[in-house]
């Protein structure tokens, strides 16, 4: 039985991980509303590295990010989870999971003279949706989880190259512990949808390369994500995306799902391809889209045991996002 529950609390890990890669673009909203809220947690975000791989083509220019005061935006996310668990040599049996929907508003309500832009955010709506195929108490446990993001918000800064500065989140009152700690770790990455741009001008057939460290799940991780500015007409931008990610050996532990044990994480390597159209003079992309298959290998380890089960995870993640 420990084992079952051990290998669910990985999947939440996995899970939890999936929907940051979503959410994380999903900026704000409706300050008042979410400022009265309680709790507020801030995060110094640590600035990607950007390498400009190829200038591209003329006529080049100059990009940057430059919303109007008031600006405001709904973005609709879809994401699609499907994972595969083996626990010491065994695959714990599969179970079909549904696709998780959520509404972000975001609003412009700054910005600065050097170019900084300050931008506020609400989930509004949150849901499931399933075929007959998915058991369902699989749909209302996880609906009824996911359903408390709705009403946490916050706030980002980003400069006017799409970097991210600074974010701070708030929590409803009603917002259990374990909830929170979800929601700050997708506060932390705001760069999977947040687009840093390179510094000088360039044209169709750029290329460029981000390097970011990211802190997802409890795993610190390396992500790489090439662009190649593939149009740009009138003030938007459609850029092909090429995402890894990659982790050295840590050991995690795992005392709030499942008292005392640890994970030592040997390996995890993620590739990803996808596509984002933005516009220049918004936040959030008007359509962007990734498909990205990670595996993830380890042990676990039980208190007062010497020898750690193996674990490895596969899982395919299915991220859509479109704004209006």
């Amino acid at each position: 039985m420990r084992k079952i529950l051990f290998a669910s609390s990985l999947f939440c890990l996995v899970a939890s991980w999936g929907s940051q890669s979503l959410t994380v673009s999903a900026d704000p909203g409706s300050p008042a509303q979410v400022m009265a809220q309680a709790a507020n947690s801030t995060q110094p975000q640590p600035q990607s590295r950007v390498n400009l791989l190829s200038a591209g083509a003329e006529p080049r220019q100059v990009l940057r990010f430059r919303p109007a005061v008031n600006t405001r935006q709904i973005s609709t996310i879809r994401l699609k989870l499907d994972p595969t668990i083996s626990f010491g040599g065994g695959v714990v049996p599969r179970v079909k999971l549904p696709d998780t929907v959520m509404k972000v508003e975001t609003v412009v309500n700054q910005v600065d003279a050097n170019g900084d832009i300050h931008y506020q955010f609400r989930y509004t709506e949150a849901n499931v949706v399933a075929d007959a195929t998915v058991p369902r108490e699989v749909v209302n446990s996880i609906r009824s989880q996911i359903q408390k993001i709705v009403g946490a918000g916050g706030a980002i800064v980003t400069d006017s190259r799409g970097q991210v500065k600074s974010t701070n989140l708030t929590f409803p009152q009603a917002v259990d512990q374990s909830t929170r700690q979800t929601l700050e770790q997708i506060a932390q990455s705001p760069e999977q949808f947040s687009l840093p741009l390179p510094e000088a001008a360039v044209g169709q057939g750029a290329r460029w390369q981000v390097t970011s460290p990211l802190r997802l799940g409890g795993l610190n991780l390396t992500q790489n994500a090439t662009y190649e500015l593939t149009n740009l007409r009138e003030g938007t931008a459609t850029l092909n995306v090429n995402l890894v990610h990659s982790a050295e050996a840590q050991t995690l532990s795992l005392s709030s799902l499942s008292d005392g044990v640890t994970f030592a994480l040997k390996s995890l390597t993620s590739q990803g391809q996808g596509q984002s159209v933005f516009r220049l003079d918004q936040v959030m992309p008007l359509r962007s889209s990734l498909v990205l298959d990670s595996n993830q290998e380890g042990s676990a380890l039980n208190p007062g045991s010497s020898e750690g089960t193996p674990i490895s995870m596969r899982l395919r993640m299915d991220l859509r996002l479109e704004s209006r």
